[in-house]
Formats: structure tokens, C-alpha cells, sequence
């Protein structure tokens, strides 16, 4: 039986930002060379955690009032970044253009992970296609349930809460699609109980699913829920679900996920059959926390094909998380939140966009290493502005490396309020060689990547990769030196050329 649905446009939230640009300072270039073998920083107080060891939070909820919400019309894109205020003077560039055809710049995937299972998540070209992918474009309906016990009702602000916070994730993935994947949310203004005690659907830290040892245990919880949401909710034309919960107690400490391309536990019902579902947990519900927007957002990046961009071989080998190696571990850092969920900075990187197919290849300029004669002068759009004419400059420095340059800026729709700037330049290698988890990308700086920048606003991690390229500053990687000549609103100038 099908009730009537509502069906929600995208949220925007605008917070201030009072980013400062540091000094210009000198400090060691970071290359592959001391990526490897510069000495490991002092332990920290704190370090980035997996999505699997989080230590589950049992805080008091505090009852907040849900964010105003603006309806936005999905044919017509979200505001865009704020731009820089104040006049600027254009300086003339002679620009360099395409020096081969964009296809030569589409490293094809050679990853273990990936040769050892064709259906692994891709980091390189071509995008992940299976019997039971997602469509990376057009329109997405995403089922909402709510659901409560008797012991544990939900709220109207529990309710609002999670509108407020589905519509950041429909916003955030309306961006980086460049408004080619169209996310609607649907659900019911109803809150279905579902059993007489929320603790016996209590899920712990690290049996939260992706993992075919929690998918009895996860399949019998999710059995028992639909015996009662079925009757009300029609999943007949759904592919992905979410699951809300009140969040006074703590019901999942972390969250539940699975994905398509390796299916758990599944949604059975009106004759379909639904393998991306998820349900934010505690952690990203208290708040001073990761909002549960970024979990949503990271975990349906998964299930859309997008590979975990952290580093974790050395990790599998031990047994742990590496601790205290964050620039090792997550060699995107704070860049990317394939990467880290957890950073000031939430995208998704150039690369993976093109890969995904959300990026048009007039949207890249490619260039060959042997092909960069003197002083080259290339044109940068920022990465979060749909409909960019420039998103990336890629060149292709061997058969299965490349060298990846955007344009970055602090954005008040996404990323959480930080006193160091986010407005410049970055630099990354592609590795088509490693795959899921593997860090296929790594992040160059122009000083010493092992020294960490403060950011209080950040959890649970406060350190950040100082990674950005400001004015008038370079780096030199994989042969080549890249200086951030000119930031401009129509476009950064960044100057290039082979460093022999």
C-alpha cells in the first residue's frame, strides 16, 4: 500500500568563515621521494578514525531547532560558491591548449583490487557498471522511512532534523554531479513503529555492514523492520532506502550500510529487491560532531561506485589503523571525503567526477609530460562551481601516472566553519595502478606535508594537511613545478613546466 509521498528540493545552509590566509612561509617540497621517507611526526592527541572504529557515543541528544529550509528547483542549479569581493585587476595570459586528445588522459584501472574482483569500486576509468548499479545520472528517488519503537518515539524535531539534513546530502551530490545526478527525496510525514524495545535493534560499533560477517545479524534486524513498514510504505520503485531513527537514545552507534556492488543484507519487498540502504548512527548525530549529512554522502559515494581513497595496505598487514600517520594514511587528507569524512573541507576531487562521468571532457584540459616545451599557462574554474568551463588540468607523466591540478575555495554550503584558508591551488598524483584503498591519489605540498595544520572545528581528527598552493607560490612533483601565478574569480592562472 503506497500513502502519499512527499517529495523535497534541495537545502541550503550558509555559515560564516573568517579563513586566514597564512604568511608566506619556506618549508621542504613534498615529493614521492620524501612521501616515503620523511620521519614520522610526533604521536598526536587524536587521530583520524574508520569508518568501522569509531568508539560508539552515548551523549544527550539536545533538542535543536531544524535550519529554515529553502526549496530549490532542481532545473535550476543551487548557488554557487560565494566569490571573492572587491575589484581585481586581469592580467593578460598567453594560454596553452590541449596538447592531445582527452581520452589519452583516461588512465584505465590495473589495480589489485580491482583485477581480483571486477565488480570493486573504481579509481580510475572505466566507471563501475554491473547488474545492479546505480545511475550515475538523471533522476534518483530515495525512499526515507521513519521509523521509532515504543519505547523510543520520534519527534517533530527528530523529523525535521532529518529532512534538514537528507536535503544538505541532495544538494551536496547535485554539486559534484555538476547537476547531471538529480537526488529526490521522498518519504511519509509518519513515524512507523517497528518494534517495543529499540535496544534489541541496537547495532555496535563495527557491524554496521560492507562486511559479509555482520550480514545475518543486519538481515534479521532489517526483516523484522519491514514486517511493519512494508504494509505502509510502497518500495516498488526504489533503489535506495534510508532509515531514520529518533535520536534521544543510542539505537546505531555508528550507522548501518550496504552497497550494490557487494550485496548483504537486502530490502525484500513488492517484488523488488533494494541492496543500497543505509541508517545514520549516533556518532553522526551528536552534535560537535560529523553531521549526518557527510555520512550519507560518503557511504552513497560507495554505493554509486566510488572507491575509499585512504591508504590502508599497511593497516590489513598489521592488523590497526596506522596512528599518527594521517598524511600515509589518508594521502587526500582533508580534500576529499571519499578520503576523510571528518576534514573541513567536504568535495569530491576532479578526477573521481570525471571518472563518474559528471564531468564533460571539454570540462578538462589534458597534456602530455614530454609535451611541456618552456613555460606553459593554463586557466582554472573552481571545482564547485556547476557548469565551470575548466575543472582540472591533467597531465600524464607515464602509462599509469598523472599529475592532477585544481582550483579550490572555502565553500559555505559544505564545509564547516576553519581559520585556515581553503582558497588556492591543489596538486595530486594518480596511480591507475592502485585501486580501492589502495591511496590511488596523493596529495603534493609546497611545504612540509608531515606538519599538520590546526583546525578546532574539525571531529575527531583537529589535524589538517597543509596542502594548498597560494598566490605566488609552487611545488615541484614527477618532474614537474606548478606555481599558483594569479587567483582570479574568472579563472586561476597556474604556470607550468618541466623541472629538468
Amino acid at each position: 500500500m503506497k500513502k502519499l509521498a512527499v517529495v523535497v528540493s534541495g537545502l541550503l545552509v550558509l555559515t560564516g568563515c573568517s579563513s586566514v590566509e597564512p604568511e608566506n612561509v619556506s618549508y621542504p617540497v613534498q615529493t614521492e621521494k620524501n612521501v616515503q621517507n620523511s620521519e614520522q611526526p610526533e604521536p598526536t592527541p587524536e587521530v583520524t578514525e574508520t569508518e568501522s572504529e569509531s568508539e560508539s557515543i552515548d551523549a544527550p541528544i539536545v533538542e535543536e531547532e531544524a535550519e529554515e529550509q529553502e526549496g530549490v528547483q532542481k532545473d535550476v542549479h543551487i548557488s554557487e560558491p560565494e566569490e571573492e569581493s572587491g575589484p581585481q585587476d586581469e592580467i593578460e595570459y598567453v594560454l596553452s591548449g590541449e596538447t592531445v586528445d582527452d581520452g589519452i588522459c583516461k588512465l584505465r584501472e590495473n589495480s589489485g583490487p580491482r583485477n581480483e574482483q571486477p565488480r570493486q569500486l573504481a579509481s580510475s576509468f572505466p566507471a563501475l557498471t554491473h547488474a545492479n548499479s546505480l545511475d550515475l545520472t538523471g533522476k534518483l528517488t530515495v525512499q526515507v522511512v521513519f521509523m521509532d519503537w515504543a519505547n523510543l518515539q520520534g519527534t517533530e524535531a527528530d523529523f525535521e532534523y532529518h529532512i534538514q539534513q537528507l536535503s544538505k546530502f541532495e544538494d551536496f551530490y547535485y554539486m559534484v554531479s555538476e547537476g547531471k545526478l538529480n537526488i529526490e527525496i521522498e518519504y511519509q510525514k509518519e513515524w512507523i513503529e517497528v518494534g517495543t524495545d529499540y535496544l534489541t535493534s541496537y547495532v555496535g560499533p563495527g557491524e554496521g555492514g560492507g562486511n559479509w560477517r555482520n550480514t545475518p545479524a543486519l538481515q534479521e534486524k532489517l526483516d523484522t523492520w519491514l514486517t511493519s513498514v512494508d504494509p505502509k510504505v510502497d518500495f516498488s520503485n526504489n533503489k535506495v532506502v534510508v532509515f531514520a531513527v529518533p535520536r534521544a537514545k543510542d539505537v546505531f552507534a555508528e550507522g548501518i550500510h550496504e552497497f550494490p556492488h557487494a550485496p548483504g543484507a537486502r530490502i525484500e519487498a513488492d517484488g523488488t529487491t533494494i541492496y543500497a540502504w543505509f541508517a545514520g548512527g549516533t556518532r553522526f548525530m551528536t552534535p560537535g560532531q560529523d553531521p549526518l549529512w557527510v555520512f550519507y554522502a560518503h557511504e552513497f559515494g560507495h554505493a554509486l561506485g566510488i572507491p575509499d581513497l585512504r591508504d590502508m595496505t599497511d593497516a590489513y598487514k598489521t592488523g590497526s589503523v596506522i596512528r599518527g600517520e594521517k598524511w600515509m594514511v589518508n594521502p587526500m587528507g582533508d580534500m576529499d571525503i571519499m578520503d576523510a569524512q571528518s576534514g573541513p573541507t567536504i568535495t569530491i576531487n576532479a578526477w573521481t567526477r570525471w571518472v563518474q562521468g559528471w564531468l564533460d571532457d571539454s570540462q578538462v584540459t589534458c597534456a602530455l609530460y614530454q609535451d611541456l616545451i618552456g613555460e606553459q599557462y593554463y586557466k582554472l574554474n573552481q571545482l564547485n562551481r556547476v557548469g565551470a568551463t575548466t575543472k582540472a588540468l591533467i597531465i600524464k607523466t607515464s602509462a599509469t601516472t598523472a599529475l592532477i591540478v585544481e582550483s579550490r575555495r572555502w565553500d559555505s554550503r559544505f564545509d564547516v566553519p576553519i581559520q585556515n584558508s581553503r582558497d588556492g591551488v591543489v596538486v595530486y598524483r594518480l596511480d591507475s595502478t592502485l585501486g580501492h584503498e589502495e591511496g590511488p591519489l596523493r596529495l603534493y605540498s609546497p611545504r612540509d606535508i608531515t606538519e599538520y595544520l590546526y583546525e578546532e572545528n574539525t571531529w575527531p581528527d583537529w589535524r589538517a594537511l597543509d596542502v594548498f598552493l597560494f598566490e605566488g607560490q609552487s611545488l615541484t612533483a614527477q618532474g614537474i613545478t606548478v606555481e599558483f601565478v594569479d587567483k582570479n574569480t574568472s579563472g586561476d592562472i597556474v604556470k607550468i613546466s618541466r623541472s629538468e
